[in-house]
């Protein structure tokens, strides 16, 4: 596989909402870009995620890293 001309760091801000999330997540399949992001901003996500969506439970949260 040839590296994606284009590598986007994903902050938690763009991770957050599910549909943009989804979205960004399907980019790379195009092959125009190679996705990255930090354990930090992965912490940063799940903590948001965590915050307004109590109904979340603790194991899908999880499940999403």
């Amino acid at each position: 596989m040839v590296d994606a001309p284009f590598v986007v760091i994903l902050d938690a801000n763009v991770l957050f909402p599910q549909y943009v999330r989804h979205l960004l997540l399907y980019l790379p399949r195009t092959g125009l870009v190679q996705l990255k992001w930090t354990d930090e901003i992965l912490d940063e996500t799940m903590r948001a995620l965590a915050h307004e969506r109590p109904d979340i439970p603790a194991e899908r949260l999880d499940s999403l890293r």
